[in-house]
């Protein structure tokens, strides 16, 4: 089935789902925050092309419309759905000219940029990765809809709005494309994202602007491509939430994966497959035949940077013009940032107690004769020596991130190399096994025994671990600082219900999928939790009870503040039979402990690391930092670069962002 044929599919389903069922849409990603305009965007779509008239559910709709007027936090999310509405669907027998006009005054009475006029009554976020494209798309295509318009906010014309909006994503592309994402492989930000650029290349009237984003929906899809595993986007990433992370049908790029190499589900309504499929993008072949490839596969790529490392890709942090690329990735608070943060940051938004808060401790450090310097996570307080301090403190930092990806026909294993070791954590999820459906393993250092919290019980982490892999073997080592005033634990988190069989011998938890085998060691003795309602409630919502009655243990808790977890991958081409594989372990040996240690694989040979040292296989030392921004059997190209060439099965895409 071509691209244009399966996109009708999945509209048609969403519009056939929601014609009937107008109940609770808390199992779909749209229901997740709010934006059930996106149940009701495919039926006008497929009114105009002639392929079915459905009911709209103008109570869907009004919720979504009460969300942009009232300005609360995520109305950017939707917004691109109202543009979309006023831009190709006036001649839509579903709508009246009262509903254009209602559309038309949320438009021009919205707010665009946070240090604009008005205080925010809500807790508004404009300056995330995801936030500042939303917000920068729905301003150009706002401004091009009504140029000679006045919006009221900041008394500004249109055409005014329209040329901020496009300064904006010209400049957002182009971090993307030299530095790829901050929130890199977020398998629910990626959606917002692609549904952002899926506006711009479907209405932009400027002809640049238009191919500049649609070479970066090309460019995502290839990361998405090459780092799923049969339609789960189950890698390491930077930002992550509980449902969209264990229940692998739910987030935003399964539907992704499912509209174009048709792997994935469409179970989800995933707000970026919707887009893509309204505006009717075609991924290129090349993409396509990497997604589908099914060989062993490593790719190794980095994403973003360090403020420290700024000046070398021509960045500023002390440059006002460059402020929203760190407030893109979060480092805000950073010594290098927070003065421009200060100029930026409305007194009235969140964020300003806490830059004010930092900017004072900066001040009374620096006049008692500290200077910065990157931190010893091994000493208190965040100091480096006598006389040392940290300049980059916030848990939400999204810096530099080297990716690992080992990907065969049976699982994949994935991992952000040595990341922020021992700093405060929020949503990174570092490392991940994925074997299939909800088959996944990981650990995290809990930040609460809530499960929406951020970091919460199973997402995020409250401090970081270093973690390192070198193709199906990971170790990842946690040190919780004695100062922790609790949660002095880390666990494994490994569904026993989601496994065909789950074993132990010496230390070690076994389990089988289909034909992958994973084995994972903690050098700690630690022990299995009881199920807990509450977290199926958080991950099912309505469904839980369903699936709390068939629950089998996934928690592994481990009572220690010091820690080595590894993780070892197989498979039944390369290892026989399961038991085969488990045998193999009985000659693994473990010795050491968090600060320097060995361990002698079964499949790799010798390998020693730790806290501090390098990672070494068999004696010669493993590269772990400063990537490329791609090197895999698909595409090498350098850091910072904008001209990526795809070659897979025969087909190249050729992306130039030197436009």
């Amino acid at each position: 089935m071509n691209q244009t044929k399966i996109s009708s599919v999945y509209l048609k389903q969403i519009a056939e789902k929601y014609s009937q069922d107008t109940g609770s849409s808390s199992r779909y990603n749209a229901g997740f925050f709010n934006m059930d305009v996106f149940l009701e965007w495919p039926k006008l779509e497929l009114e105009k092309r002639g392929e079915g008239v459905y009911p709209l559910d103008y109570n869907r709709i009004e919720k979504c419309l009460n969300i942009v007027t009232e300005h609360r936090d995520c109305a950017d999310f939707v917004m691109p759905v109202f543009l979309a509405f006023l831009s190709m669907y006036k001649d839509s027998n579903l709508l009246t000219k009262e509903n254009f006009d209602t559309y038309k005054s949320a438009v021009i009475n919205f707010k665009y940029f946070m240090n604009d006029p008005n205080e925010d009554r809500h807790g508004i976020c404009y300056f995330t990765e995801n936030h500042q494209i939303l917000y920068g798309a729905s301003e150009y295509i706002a401004g091009q809809l009504f140029p000679d318009e006045l919006f009221t906010n900041n008394q500004q014309k249109g055409s005014w709005h329209r040329e901020r909006g496009k300064k904006r994503l010209l400049q957002w592309i182009d971090w993307r494309a030299r530095f790829g994402y901050s929130e890199w492989l977020s398998n629910d930000y990626y959606g917002e994202d692609l549904m952002a650029l899926s506006l711009v290349w479907g209405l932009a009237e400027d002809k640049d602007l238009k191919e500049q984003a649609g070479k970066l929906i090309e460019l995502t899809l290839f990361d998405i491509a090459i780092n799923s595993f049969n339609g789960i986007l189950g890698a390491t990433n930077g930002r992550a939430y509980l449902p969209m992370t264990m229940r692998t049908e739910l987030p935003a790029t399964s539907a992704i994966c499912k509209l174009y190499w048709d792997e994935g589900s469409f179970e989800a309504v995933s707000i970026g497959a919707v887009a893509l499929a309204v505006f009717g993008y075609e991924c290129g072949e090349a993409v396509r035949n990497a997604a589908l490839d099914k060989s062993v596969i490593i790719n190794r790529e980095r994403m973003s940077l360090d403020v420290e490392d700024s000046k070398k890709y021509g960045l500023d942090p002390a440059r006002y013009e460059d402020i929203m690329f760190y407030w893109g990735q979060q480092t805000f608070l950073h010594r290098d940032v927070i003065e421009n943060s200060m100029k930026i940051c409305p007194l009235w938004l969140g964020m300003r107690p806490s830059i004010d808060a930092h900017w004072e401790k900066y001040q009374t450090l620096e006049a008692s004769g500290f200077k910065p310097r990157h931190f010893d996570p091994l000493l208190p307080n965040g100091f480096t020596e006598d006389g040392l301090y940290d300049p980059d403190m916030a848990c939400c930092a999204l810096t530099q991130a080297d990716i690992y990806v080992y990907k065969t026909p049976y699982y994949c294993l994935s991992n952000a190399q040595d990341f922020r070791k021992g700093k405060a954590g929020y949503q990174q999820h570092i490392w991940q096994a994925t074997l299939g459906g909800n088959a996944l393993v990981f650990t995290n250092s809990p930040g609460s025994n809530e499960y929406k919290d951020r970091p919460s019980k199973f997402i995020g982490s409250k401090f970081m671990p270093r973690s390192v892999q070198h193709q199906n073997v990971l170790f990842c080592v946690y040190r919780l600082p004695a100062e922790s005033a609790h949660f002095f634990f880390t666990h494994i988190y490994f569904p026993q219900s989601e496994f065909d069989q789950v074993a132990e011998e010496g230390g070690w938890i076994f389990a089988s999928r289909g034909g992958a085998y994973i084995a994972v060691f903690s050098s700690v003795r630690g022990k299995w939790e009881n199920p807990d309602p509450d977290f199926y409630k958080a991950v099912y919502g309505d469904y839980w009870e369903e699936k709390f009655n068939s629950a089998k243990p996934y928690e592994y808790l481990v009572p220690k503040h010091a820690v080595v977890y590894i993780c070892e991958m197989g498979d039944e081409k390369t290892d026989g039979s399961f038991d085969n594989f488990t045998a193999k372990f009985r000659t693994a040996a473990f010795t050491g402990d968090t600060f320097a240690f060995s361990y002698r694989s079964p499949s790799l040979g010798e390998m020693s690391f730790g806290w501090k040292g390098p990672l070494r296989l068999n004696g010669e030392e493993i590269s772990i930092r400063d990537y490329k921004r791609y090197d895999n059997p698909f595409c090498a190209v350098s850091f910072g670069e904008k001209l990526y060439r795809i070659n897979a099965g025969g087909k190249e895409t050729v992306l130039d962002f030197n436009y």
